[in-house]
């Protein structure tokens, strides 16, 4: 028996590190899958990004006018030889002449500005190796994060970032973690956020409620620098972490009236702060680029798209790059699926929970549309949702006990993978292909009349280069790699039951 178990703990550390590889090469093939700029408004957030420690030479100097910088060209504006333009490739003459922008977040302050200083670091004169280096940085955080937390919980709430992450991500999610976009740290801190607060009001021993205690304080931070919505988000996280594993009847009066008091002053500082300007926004901003004909239920009625956006729908980069309908109806079908069989084990708290996150994940976006005249599609784009759509599914996969799993059958489960895989492969060619020819070649194979790539084509008696069919393959079999890991340590993470429950004869069916 020792031996056994002995044997077990080598394979869980070993599938547990094939995860953990696996996870960082899947991202970082789509790290390398586009150009420099091929997220949405990197103008603004690249420039940002080199502007992160205030005016540098060769980096972010002064201009002529107070309200601009100058910043190398390739910095600012590489996306304008392809942004909207799906039919062209990522090719664009790469420059380090300095030219001058207003798209800078030191002048605008449209943002916080931690996340840009702790990536300006990474900022060099190679602006493409600068580029890749903080997008696998970028992926290396998200998959860090979530290791810590999966380790620090309990084996029931396991699951949660897991699967609520990966059913939300592909394939929109996973470009935007694998991006130099600030929404990749608000998607991954709400998430961890989420299930510390879980971990540390549930959690049973002192070591674990430390250790989630701190990753709780750090995904905050991250939030708290990323975007200036991420805190309403992480607030929001919090108080539903609360309604589903808070029991006030555990607690003496003293402690109550401590933690009533400590949550209020929290929940009071971050709203006042942080959220209360967002509602200043659902009353109405003049963006410009209102319209007469915007009706609520004209709305309510596309509101979807937003939805399906972030499953592929709107497109990936700056909505440009379009999804095959299988992407989007494979994910978004596996989503729903697993939300829809997940309700039967929900109690009274845990819908209470779930809807009010449907609640804030529709409402929200469609009173901000209508109460600025904006119609689907405008300003309010389906990156913004990304954490809500992964806080519902989390919220969904969540259990009191670890005797009560997620309860998919084994051929359940490898149809969530397989689609997952089906969906991620699909999606990273599209991705490439758009990039590499632009979406007017129709090819499989990827050096088919390449335009554009990090690395020139080398002559064809060469042995080999970093071709992106490689990358293509690699980034596909890792992320079928990481699918398959988390299936092995399916008993580890509380996917399924460690023991299950075999029926009594009472029980069968007559």
């Amino acid at each position: 028996m020792p031996r056994r178990e002995s044997g077990l703990r080598k394979a869980t550390i070993a599938w547990s590190v094939i995860a953990v590889i696996s996870g960082l090469l899947a991202l970082s093939a789509w790290a390398v899958s586009s150009p420099v700029g091929s997220s949405p408004d990197d103008d603004y957030h690249n420039v940002s990004i080199w502007c992160g420690q205030g005016i540098r030479d060769n980096f972010c100097e002064e201009s002529s006018t107070p309200s601009t910088v100058l910043v190398p060209q390739t910095v600012y504006s590489n996306a304008f030889c392809f942004a909207g333009q799906p039919e062209k490739s990522g090719l664009c003459q790469e420059s380090l002449s300095l030219v001058e922008t207003n798209r800078v977040n030191t002048q605008q302050e449209l943002y916080p500005n931690g996340y840009y200083w702790l990536m300006s670091w990474f900022a060099s004169d190679d602006v493409s190796s600068s580029i890749l280096t903080m997008r696998i940085m970028n992926s290396a955080i998200a998959v860090l994060l979530l290791v810590a937390v999966v380790i620090a919980l309990p084996t029931h709430l396991r699951r949660i970032p897991i699967i609520g992450l990966l059913i939300s991500v592909v394939p929109l999610g996973i470009f935007v973690l694998a991006s130099v976009n600030p929404s990749s740290w608000t998607l991954v801190s709400v998430i961890v956020f989420f299930a510390s607060v879980l971990g540390v009001m549930t959690a049973n021993t002192r070591g674990r409620r430390i250790a989630l205690a701190v990753l709780l304080a750090v995904s905050a931070l991250m939030g708290f620098n990323a975007r200036p919505d991420a805190p309403a988000y992480l607030l929001l996280a919090g108080l539903l972490a609360a309604v589903l594993s808070l029991s006030i009847k555990t607690f003496d009066r003293r402690t109550k009236t401590s933690l009533l008091i400590l949550i209020s002053l929290v929940v009071v500082f971050v709203f006042w702060r942080y959220v209360y300007p967002l509602f200043i926004a659902l009353r109405g901003i003049d963006f410009g680029v209102g319209q007469n004909d915007v009706t609520l239920p004209g709305l309510l009625i596309r509101s979807p798209e937003l939805y399906l956006g972030a499953f592929g729908q709107m497109g990936l980069g700056w909505m440009d790059t379009p999804m095959r309908s299988m992407v989007w109806a494979v994910t978004f079908g596996i989503y729903v699926a697993v939300i829809f069989s997940s309700m039967r084990f929900f109690d009274r708290r845990q819908s209470i929970a779930a809807g009010l996150a449907l609640f804030a994940l529709v409402v929200v976006p469609v009173q901000f549309l209508w109460a600025n005249n904006l119609s689907v599609g405008q300003i309010v784009q389906p990156r913004y949702l990304l954490p809500m759509i992964a806080l519902l599914a989390s919220i969904s996969l969540h259990r009191k006990s670890s005797d009560l799993s997620t309860r998919f059958s084994r051929g359940q489960l490898w149809v969530i993978g397989f689609g997952l895989f089906i969906a991620n492969t699909l999606a990273l060619q599209t991705n490439l292909r758009r990039y590499i020819t632009g979406l007017d070649v129709n090819q499989i194979s990827l050096t088919f009349e390449m335009e554009w790539w990090w690395f020139e084509r080398p002559n064809t008696d060469t042995l080999f280069w970093f071709s992106p069919n490689y990358l293509w393959v690699a980034g596909s079999i890792s992320f079928g790699l990481l699918l398959f890991s988390i299936w092995k340590l399916r008993f580890v993470v509380g996917i399924v039951d460690s023991k299950p429950t075999i029926p009594s004869l009472n029980q069968l069916p007559t």
